[in-house]
């Protein structure tokens, strides 16, 4: 391979986790409430990640959802050899989402972002 089709498959490669992380952020994170109607709005006010496994903490679900963008960054990294500013947009995005994820942050609204009105 040239060293040109191989940049723009790892810009490729890059692009299309970040826009995996920026999906799966927007879902599990940011979105609340439930997409269906018979739970009379009892989880409006929770994200679809407080809402997994009925908000208990560390449970095999969580943790596999938690591996999965750390696995992700890791093939990404690689993939890019390392290189600025590839590294630096995958490891911030890696970093946000799995921050998201973590126990503590369950029902924190940093800054009052997302909070209710």
């Amino acid at each position: 391979m040239g060293e040109g089709l191989c940049s723009v498959g790892t810009w490729g490669c890059l692009a299309c986790i970040l826009k995996k992380e920026m999906i799966t952020y927007h879902f599990f994170h940011w979105k609340k409430g439930t997409p269906f109607a018979e739970d009379q709005g009892i989880y409006n006010r929770l994200t679809w990640w407080e809402q997994i496994d009925s908000g208990k903490q560390l449970t095999r679900n969580r943790k596999f959802l938690t591996v999965v963008p750390v696995v992700l960054y890791l093939i990404a990294s690689h993939t890019t050899d390392y290189q600025n500013p590839m590294l630096f947009l995958n490891t911030l995005a890696v970093f946000v989402l799995v921050i998201a994820k973590f126990p503590n942050m369950h029902k924190v609204r940093i800054f009052g972002i997302n909070a209710e009105e």
